[in-house]
Formats: structure tokens, sequence, C-alpha cells
């Protein structure tokens, strides 16, 4: 059977647009606790990148090997191991945003410590990674913190678009 001319086929789907990022809603940032939460901790990790960096070549410039920046960094992930479980026991006694902070002051102490040290360039080695380790330590309690304290700064209906 032929197909008479101008017949029309099956019905034509209707074209949607495609989607590859979903729909950033910006409603929590009207929210000032998660603006300045956003903010504080976009700084904090704009801060955090610098030192993967600076540290390697911190390390090196004194004399360093590949090896010895492997033990630091070893040592950070460590810490990081054994502090991130304690987090959840603080968490729930103290609260996250003060777990939040101390981890954050702490780090910030570590850091401008080797700061002091690689500016008066009298910094040793062990100085260095006695520094820098702890940071894991720090980095450990901080993580589940800063996942735990979305609800307490977001109301429900915006939680997900926060997160």
């Amino acid at each position: 059977m032929v197909a008479a001319a101008g017949a029309a086929g099956p019905p034509a789907r209707p074209r949607t647009a495609v989607r590859f990022l979903p729909k950033l809603s910006t409603a929590p940032l009207k929210v000032r606790n998660f603006r300045l939460l956003v903010i504080g901790q976009g700084v904090s990790e704009f801060g955090n990148a610098f030192g993967l960096v600076a540290l390697p070549l911190l390390i090196f410039a004194r004399g360093g090997s590949a090896g010895q920046i492997g033990l630091v960094a070893s040592g950070f992930g460590v810490g990081r191991m054994l502090t991130t479980p304690l987090s959840g026991v603080l968490i729930d006694r103290v609260g996250a945003w003060r777990v939040m902070m101390a981890s954050d002051l702490g780090r910030m102490a570590l850091a401008g410590g080797l700061a002091a040290a690689a500016a008066s360039g009298r910094g040793s080695l062990l100085l260095i990674g006695v520094l820098a380790a702890p940071i894991g330590l720090f980095s450990g309690l901080f993580a589940p913190a800063e996942l735990s304290v979305m609800p307490s700064v977001l109301p429900p209906d915006q939680l997900h678009a926060g997160n």
C-alpha cells in the first residue's frame, strides 16, 4: 500500500530542551547565615588551595625531597583519618558550628606558623612537617561538621538548593 501524497505520518513529538546542568536556585543566598557560610568557606578553600601548592614548593626550597613531601602528605592523611570519626562525637556534644570554628582557627594558626617559618628563612624541614601534618587533624574534624551544619543554617524547604 502506497501512502498518499501529503498524508501525515505519525504525530510529531514536541521537542524538549535538554538540560545538562540543574536549575540553580539563589533562594538560599537570601538567608544571611547561609551567605556568611558560603563566603567564609569560599575564602577558606581559596587559602587551602594555595597551601596545597605552596607546601611542596616550600619543602623543595628548603632542600627537601619528594619522599619528604610524601611523608608530610601522609601525616596529613593519617591525621585526617584519625579525627574524622571523633568529629561526630564532638558535633553531638558541642555543636557543628563550634567544631567548624575551632578547626578553622587551628588550621589558620598552623598555616600562620608555616608562613612565618617560610618568611623567616629559618624554618627547618622538621618544623615544616610538625606544623603541616596537624592541619590534617583539624581537617578531619572540620569535614563532617561542614556537612552537618546546613540544617541549622537554612529552612527545610531550601536545604536541597543550599546543598
